[in-house]
């Protein structure tokens, strides 16, 4: 709910365009500390109580920023939105809770249920946080914010059950396994845990810079108000559905899962790259709207069969973490690049895509066949039903970006602002990347 009312909290504290990043990169910044403590802690200390602590901390900060903004304080406001974002570790030890609790064959449809409700939650979120906005003020959205959040720790003290021990389970030899997808028979593959993160960290670098600095260049090139890129978000998001539901599972059928993402990822790449080229922008933005779905769910399901369960909840912090980083690091450092020369900025990203893509392909395709072999990876079958049901937040979470933009762009028009306007990188854009770091934030 907290995207929509951006513009008047600039105009709230009386801040130019160039000051945004005041307000906006706290919450992920004090996120960075959240999504590394609070994983970690709750492999020592429980699941339960960590999400109440994380839960309940994010909603009484919020009441907090509301008090600072009734009393028009702006450093106090900007701490308190940094004391918010320090609890925000809740996505993650979600993740982990459901890989500790579901069985084997249970935890594809349960980790397909939570990403469905976190992506939904972003869909009506904006629009909610927009309309509450338009009828009450902005004290009133902050404190619905911090209300939601802390009614999400009633229910897990409701509603939760305390996190035990690995279920155990009996597996097609009639052996005893451990519950998590994640849990290896042998040494833990911490040679791919690591190549993964990588290459998802390159994987974001491009995600953020194409989600700050696309609408920025379209709006520029074409000369184009919110609702066309809206619509043309929209026309992604219906792109991504067709592929996901008539090419996807058919390609993981017929090639190996690691070819796929490699696939996906270089045709990420190569569609950033193409995207400053008017001549080729439709087609670069079709490349980088179909490796998206083929590269994305390929990542958590790899990343889930390596990770030990006794440091998943670690494993899955340092890997949000380092997300974090790069979605921030992207747009500010290469903000005053696309300034001077948007085609050198686009085709440096495209090649960073590239090349996480080339590395995947050499290093993760030995590594995989052979954690494979040593019994460290799950079957094929399991691999692909974890693909096919996380393919539907992928559709969701492209719909809640477009209606995320044009609730946005509705109400930056209402105070005046123009949309064509470029932003520098210690503006606007390094803020909004760091905002839409996806799930990990959803306590906000």
């Amino acid at each position: 709910m907290g995207g929509p009312i951006l513009p008047a909290l600039l105009c709230h504290f009386n801040l130019p365009a160039a000051s945004t990043w005041k307000i906006v990169v706290a919450f992920p910044c004090g996120m960075f500390f959240a999504v590394l403590l609070f994983p970690h802690l709750s492999d020592w200390k429980g699941r339960r109580p960590v999400l109440m602590a994380s839960y309940f901390g994010v909603g009484a900060f919020f009441v907090l920023q509301a008090v600072c903004v009734s009393l028009k304080t702006l450093p106090l406001f900007v701490l308190m939105r940094f004391c918010s974002g320090a609890f925000a570790g809740a996505s993650t030890v979600v993740k982990a809770y459901i890989a500790d609790e579901a069985g084997h064959r249970e935890l594809p449809k349960w980790m397909a249920h939570r990403e469905a409700a976190a992506t939904c939650a972003f869909i009506v979120g904006p629009l909610l946080g927009g309309y509450a906005l338009e009828l009450t003020c902005l004290e009133g959205v902050l404190m619905l914010i911090g209300a939601s959040s802390m009614m999400a720790g009633l229910l897990v003290f409701r509603y939760l059950r305390p996190s035990g021990g690995p279920l155990k389970h009996q597996t097609s030899q009639g052996t005893v396994a451990g519950d998590g997808a994640g849990e290896p028979t042998a040494s833990t593959p911490w040679f791919l845990i690591v190549t993964l993160i990588g290459v998802t960290c390159a994987y974001n670098f491009g995600q953020a810079f194409f989600d700050s600095f696309f609408p920025v260049l379209f709006s520029q090139r074409f000369s184009s108000d919110g609702r066309h890129l809206g619509w043309v978000q929209t026309s992604l998001a219906v792109l991504v559905f067709l592929v996901t539901y008539f090419a996807y599972t058919p390609l993981v059928h017929h090639f190996r899962l690691v070819h796929v993402a490699v696939l996906g990822l270089f045709m990420i790449g190569l569609g950033v790259a193409l995207l400053p080229m008017n001549q080729l922008m439709a087609f670069g933005v079709l490349l980088y709207a179909v490796g998206v779905p083929l590269y994305a769910p390929s990542v958590p399901t790899m990343m889930a069969r390596c990770a030990p369960r006794h440091r998943r909840g670690l494993v899955m912090g340092v890997e949000s973490a380092l997300n974090s980083v790069a979605r921030i690091a992207s747009p500010v450092l290469l903000g005053q690049l696309y300034e001077a020369s948007p085609t050198h900025a686009f085709l440096l990203v495209g090649v960073v895509a590239m090349g996480g893509a080339l590395v995947m392909a050499v290093k993760l395709g030995v590594g995989l066949e052979m954690a494979r072999a040593d019994g460290q990876l799950g079957s094929a079958e399991n691999r692909n039903t974890i693909l096919r049901n996380g393919a539907g937040g992928l559709l969701v979470e492209s719909s809640r970006r477009s209606v995320t933009t044009i609730v946005r762009n509705r109400v930056w028009a209402n105070i005046g602002c123009d949309l064509r306007q470029s932003p520098t990188s210690s503006g606007l854009l390094a803020g909004k990347a760091a905002a839409s770091s996806g799930t990990d934030a959803d306590a906000r």
